[in-house]
């Protein structure tokens, strides 16, 4: 459970997967790509291939799908093949990329008072274009991409430097709530000694006995529209 007795200050959000539905296009591409690529290690599929890399680094999911595939994997390509999905997705679909609950959970957050940061493993300058896109980017006082730290999610260096940014100090980093898609993300504010609530996309990270037993989440919700309707009632009982 959540401490109602602490007095919340900030929300820091992931983006990919949390706030926009860019993973199902970035999923799509690695899915097409690996048609065309070739043969699979035996028992690893596309999709349980890309699920490892979700909530990365660039650098960090390079480094996983290089063991699994060999260092000539061409990951740039599919990076690049990524861009290219979201790009058009946001362009075709643009109502359907931002996440359900987004803009209630934005309006009760301002309407609270609490700051609000991006802390997403996304290259900042992609972060940037991306939130523009979308008509995000004003929402947020502080934006950090994954290029801004040297070691990414699960470690805690992009929600403490998000932190650092919204002028707290490390005793502060307690009263930020931290709201996250994947594994990783969830472990990095957890490390960064944040309350940390998960929203699972069971499609793209589906429960799994184990996955339960090694998450630290304190709260996990199905979208950010649960997470508004629970923090109404938390936020009212810390008294923010």
């Amino acid at each position: 459970m959540l401490d109602s007795h602490n007095r919340y200050a900030a929300v820091i959000f992931d983006m990919d997967g949390l706030m926009l539905d860019t993973e199902r296009s970035a999923r799509r591409a690695w899915r097409n790509f690996l048609t065309k690529w070739g043969d699979l290690p035996e028992g690893l599929d596309a999709d349980e291939l890309y699920t490892k890399i979700i909530g990365r680094s660039v650098r960090d999911a390079e480094k996983v799908v290089c063991e699994l595939l060999g260092s000539d994997f061409p990951f740039d390509v599919v990076v690049d093949l990524e861009d290219q999905y979201i790009e058009e997705d946001i362009v075709q679909n643009r109502d359907r990329m931002i996440k359900k609950g987004l803009y209630e959970l934005l309006d009760l957050i301002e309407e609270r008072g609490l700051d609000k940061a991006v802390a997403t493993s996304t290259l900042r300058d992609v972060a940037l274009k991306r939130l523009s896109d979308m008509n995000l980017l004003n929402r947020f006082r502080v934006i950090v991409g994954g290029d801004e730290v040297a070691e990414g999610k699960p470690k805690p260096a992009i929600y403490e430097l998000a932190a650092e940014r919204l002028g707290m100090t490390e005793k502060g980093r307690r009263r930020c709530i931290v709201l996250e898609d994947s594994e990783p993300g969830v472990q990095a504010g957890r490390a960064a000694q944040m309350v940390v609530i998960m929203v699972r996309d069971p499609d793209l990270t589906p429960p799994t006995e184990e996955h339960d037993s090694s998450l630290a989440a304190n709260k996990i919700f199905g979208d950010l529209l649960e997470v508004r309707d629970f923090l109404k009632g938390e936020l009212l009982r810390s008294d923010v």
